[in-house]
């Protein structure tokens, strides 16, 4: 598949069997908006619905970039474990899961994970 998204991996998603990764939803943030990956279909999305350009989910974020130093209290904020936070912040060994993300999306704009510079506006 032209994104590097298995087939396999499009069904289960598609039908419900798996959650989708970081890496899944970064791959397909120029089919999906970021913002309909973290809401209900019966709740109200509060942010633009855009599609972004082709992200690699290897580069590090606007969101990694502002909060690497206050890494610490983002994490106590938004309830992620210190050990993880660092790993995502500092080291860049893992990413955001899908509730993760979900329980910060109501203060923060889905597509910042997705892009190194962010305009509201766009």
């Amino acid at each position: 598949m032209e994104r590097n998204l298995p087939h396999a991996s499009l069904y289960k998603l598609a039908v419900g069997q798996s959650v989708p990764t970081f890496k899944a939803i970064s791959y397909l943030v120029p089919y999906f908006a970021p913002a309909e990956w973290l809401f209900f279909t019966d709740e109200e999305i509060p942010y633009p619905i855009r599609t972004l350009p082709k992200w690699n989910p290897d580069e590090t974020s606007v969101f990694i970039q502002q909060h690497k130093k206050d890494w610490k209290q983002t994490a106590q904020k938004y309830g992620i474990e210190e050990e993880n936070a660092r790993n995502i912040f500092v080291n860049r060994r893992a990413n955001f899961t899908l509730m993760q993300m979900r329980r910060m999306a109501g203060e923060v704009n889905p597509e910042v994970w997705f892009v190194k510079n962010f305009d509201d506006d766009k």
